[in-house]
């Protein structure tokens, strides 16, 4: 009988241990601990937020905006470029609208931002603990210059916006009001003036050597495009000369630095751009080249092509 017993405890066991086994709960890889609970993870997800910057070349719906013009013109009838020169534009008709797509993105920095750890300590003994420790210190200055680069993309769409410096809760976000444009434009340029002391010109030469991530060049262009925009008729309906300077010294800042200049794709491919303010990472493809070939029968010119002027 004793024997009988053990065997059936035994199988008690062994069942038990496969249960657990297989119950193997998948969401632990979405907590904030988890994603949050080593530098690759915490890189991830500061390459998440990167993923939301746009082509310049796809920006409208994988148009160039160039087709807007009498430069190129757009082969396919239903696409939302046409709203630009067709008389269908209008306030319940809007171009490129990317409201939801921006705060989203909006959303990511703010997650990243408020759960980054400062560092690994039980990691100090790895390999490339401190090469590791470099690249992590510059993440939030990264985010934070995207989060900033984000809502100027809302800016020059919408006018007015919030300015979501935060997660919100749904309360939160059901109460948030649009700031005024130049309130906006004001905590645009302050993020940009907190980042740009701190961030490096170029990560050529650096441990990671990795190109396509925000530069100080990037954020002092940033913060020279807003104040540009800011001084526009548009949005600078006395003309005040001082909007004009502000945008001035900002762009003389930047030209005064000495770290950019014009570069060509074979020194980008090389990892020599030292010229580089920021970019995004597009592998080699000729779908570009596809979509500009002459429209006619033989399947390119799909989406638009570039007319030459003599």
């Amino acid at each position: 009988m004793n024997k009988y017993v053990l065997i059936g405890a035994v199988c008690l066991v062994l069942n038990t241990s496969c249960s657990d086994f297989l119950e193997l709960d998948e969401s632990q890889y979405h907590t904030v601990d988890y994603q949050f609970s080593t530098f690759e993870n915490v890189k991830e997800v500061a390459t998440g937020v990167y993923g939301y910057v746009v082509d310049g070349l796809q920006d409208v719906e994988g148009t160039m905006r160039e087709v807007a013009t009498d430069d190129a013109v757009y082969a396919w009838d239903n696409n939302e470029i046409k709203t630009f020169y067709d008389g269908s534009w209008a306030a319940t008709n809007l171009i490129d609208d990317q409201w939801a797509y921006y705060y989203e993105a909006i959303a990511a920095a703010n997650y990243f931002l408020e759960n980054c750890p400062a560092d690994f300590p039980e990691s100090i003994w790895q390999d490339n603990y401190k090469e590791k420790m470099e690249q992590l210190k510059n993440y939030p200055l990264e985010v934070r210059a995207l989060r900033a680069y984000f809502h100027f993309e809302l800016l020059k769409r919408y006018r007015q916006i919030p300015v979501v410096s935060h997660s919100l809760s749904m309360k939160e976000a059901n109460e948030i009001i649009p700031l005024s444009y130049e309130d906006a434009v004001n905590w645009i340029v302050g993020e940009c003036n907190a980042v740009i002391p701190h961030l490096p010109v170029t990560y050529v030469g650096t441990t990671s050597g990795e190109l396509a991530r925000v530069t100080k060049g990037m954020a002092q262009a940033l913060k020279t495009r807003v104040l540009l925009y800011a001084a526009s008729p548009l949005n600078n309906k006395e003309d005040k000369a001082s909007k004009w300077l502000l945008a001035a010294q900002a762009a003389k800042e930047l030209i005064d630095g000495g770290a950019y200049q014009l570069i060509d794709e074979e020194v980008v491919n090389n990892q020599e751009a030292s010229g580089l303010i920021f970019g995004v990472w597009s592998a080699a493809n000729n779908s570009f080249e596809k979509a500009n070939f002459p429209i006619g029968y033989e399947g390119g010119g799909i989406q638009v092509f570039v007319l030459l002027r003599i």
